[in-house]
């Protein structure tokens, strides 16, 4: 799956494509050389001259930026890949597990699935609802 997604990014460079790529990232280090320009921090002509370098290059000949477009949005789809397992790992752990310890611990069964012998059906009837044109057309 990780390995097909990564193999598509070479499909989808083309020159618009990598023409906003190369205009995002000179934007991204413009905004960078300014904070560091109001910071007084000698690194904006780093940053100045990559923005340049990119809005440049973005312009003029954005095929040259397909393997700095490859690698980056390698490292992308890598870092989505491991961050969405990470995230849906921690949710688990923070919010399923101690909803499911709390609802043992009380004896809750909110769905209803332990067997009643004295019961004579598990049916659950439904409420009398308004019926009519109203319902159908406003259903929510």
């Amino acid at each position: 799956m990780l390995k097909e997604e990564i193999k598509s990014i070479v499909s989808k460079q083309s020159r618009a494509e990598l023409r906003k790529f190369g205009l995002i990232l000179g934007i991204v280090l413009a905004v960078l050389a300014g904070f560091a320009f109001y910071k007084q921090n000698s690194l904006y002509l780093l940053f100045t001259g990559g923005a340049i370098l990119f809005f440049l290059i973005s312009f003029l000949w954005p095929m040259a930026l397909k393997q700095v477009h490859r690698i980056w949005m390698t490292i992308a789809v890598t870092m989505g890949y491991v961050m969405t397992r990470v995230l849906l790992t921690l949710f688990y752990f923070i919010a399923f597990v101690p909803a499911g310890l709390v609802m043992r611990l009380f004896r809750l069964d909110v769905l209803k699935q332990k067997a009643d012998p004295n019961a004579k059906t598990y049916w659950i009837p439904k409420e009398k609802s308004h019926s009519g044109r109203y319902s159908v057309e406003r259903q929510f």
